[in-house]
Parts: structure tokens; C-alpha cells; sequence
């Protein structure tokens, strides 16, 4: 792993925040040009995710410190040692997305629907960052592939595991590709973000098994809690797309 990408006399560039910047700029670019082909003006769009990206980094780690046992409150300050959860930044950033369409008179579904494979592109980047950086990483594995990362705790190496960073990088990947073709289709309005939704939740719930560390802490018997907020994502895309079926869009 390569945490540090380079160094310039005591001034260190982490790998992880170069990729989840990258991940940022490359999900705004994206959500920009869908935006120009609907008519919406790209300042909004780079206003919109200005407060989206700070909400987001409020809530991924308020989110971090509440399942992290060991943290305390003014650690929530404390953002170069890392530690954020995308769960949290999933909830702060659409707080925000709500909050700006009010003010702006813009439909939040709308916004949604146009940020949210922006969003997942973000994600695959993100997550090689996360690669890179060693945190996240899975159980042991005996597959050939599987990467030994440095445990913080410890300060050893682990055994091979799963390279779990890359599967979700790979399957949001994928979540991408399919919200890109529905988007092509013009559907109702909240189709493409309760579509990312259900898809990402499937996806993390599905990792959730493969992942080590405090993030697969069982919080209800052997489910974790990743799963618990994954499932929700899942039954309110499932409830959203049984309640619109067959209603004219108004």
C-alpha cells in the first residue's frame, strides 16, 4: 500500500485525499455536463456541491465518530487522521441536496436524479483511495489476490484479505453504467437517485460480509450496522418504486 503519495520536505500528500478529491471533481464534472443537457445552469450545480460536499464531510464523520468506540467528541475535528463513513456523507449531503432545492425552487428529485451517478463515479475513485490508503480492508482470504494492509492498531501486517476497497469500487462502477442507461430513458422523477439507492445498499450489504474492523461490528445479531443502514436504503427504494408504479407523473 501507498498511504503517502509523495512527500515535499515535511509537507506529506496522502493518497486518500488525493483520490477522494479527484473522486469529488470527477462526480461534479460528470453531474455538470448532465445538467447542461437538461437545461440547469452549471453554477447551480457547483454551488449545489460546494454545501453538499461540507455537509457530506459533516455528516461521514460525525457518522465515523458515533461507531468508532474509541473516539471522542472533539476528534470530529480531527480530519487528518482520517475516518469517514459514506453512509454519513450519503445522509449529510442529502440534507443538504433538500435544503438548497427549497431555497433554489428546484426539484429535489430532479437534482437527485442528476447527481446521483456523479455520486457513484466519486465513489469508484474514492474507494481506490481507500485501497491505497489500507483502511477498509477485508477479512483473510486464501484467493490468490488477496492484499496484506497494515493494521493501525497493531502496527503489523494482516494476512491476506480481501481487497474489498476494489470490489465496491468496481460494483459501484457497474451501478454507474445502469443508472447512465436509465437516466438515457427519461424516467419518472426520484427513478435514477431511489435506483441508486436500492443498487448501492445491495452492494455495501453484500461487502459488509467480506469486510474486517470496527465497520463490520455486529449491531444486531449477526448483522452489522452497514447492513442495518444498507437495508434501509434498499426498502425505501423498494417502497418508492411499488407506491409510483402506475402513477402518472404530475
Amino acid at each position: 500500500m501507498h498511504p503517502d503519495l509523495f512527500r515535499v520536505g515535511p509537507l506529506v500528500i496522502r493518497s486518500y485525499a488525493v483520490l477522494v478529491t479527484l473522486g469529488f471533481v470527477a462526480g461534479l464534472a460528470w453531474t455538470i455536463r448532465a445538467g447542461r443537457r437538461n437545461n440547469l445552469d452549471p453554477g447551480v450545480i457547483s454551488d449545489l456541491a460546494f454545501w453538499a460536499g461540507l455537509a457530506g464531510i459533516a455528516g461521514a464523520r460525525a457518522v465515523y465518530i458515533a461507531m468508532d468506540a474509541g473516539s471522542r467528541a472533539l476528534d470530529f475535528f480531527k480530519l487528518w487522521e482520517g475516518g469517514l463513513s459514506f453512509h454519513g456523507a450519503l445522509l449529510g449531503g442529502s440534507v443538504a441536496f433538500l435544503l438548497f432545492a427549497r431555497r433554489a425552487r428546484l426539484s429535489f428529485f430532479r437534482l437527485a436524479d442528476l447527481a446521483a451517478p456523479g455520486v457513484a463515479l466519486g465513489q469508484a475513485i474514492g474507494r481506490v483511495g481507500c485501497f491505497l490508503n489500507g483502511c477498509c480492508y477485508g477479512r483473510p482470504t486464501h484467493l490468490p489476490w488477496g492484499v496484506q494492509f497494515l493494521d493501525v492498531a497493531t502496527g503489523a501486517r494482516t494476512a491476506p484479505s480481501h481487497p474489498v476497497q476494489l470490489y465496491e469500487s468496481a460494483g459501484t462502477l457497474a451501478i454507474l453504467g445502469l443508472l447512465s442507461i436509465v437516466s438515457a430513458r427519461q424516467p419518472r422523477k426520484g427513478s435514477v437517485f431511489f435506483l441508486y439507492l436500492g443498487l448501492y445498499g445491495l452492494l455495501r450489504s453484500w461487502m459488509e460480509v467480506y469486510r474486517a474492523g470496527y465497520t463490520s461490528g455486529m449491531a444486531l445479531g449477526p448483522i452489522t450496522a452497514g447492513q442495518i443502514v444498507s437495508g434501509a436504503m434498499i426498502g425505501s427504494a423498494a417502497a418508492w418504486f411499488i407506491f409510483t408504479r402506475g402513477h402518472r407523473e404530475a
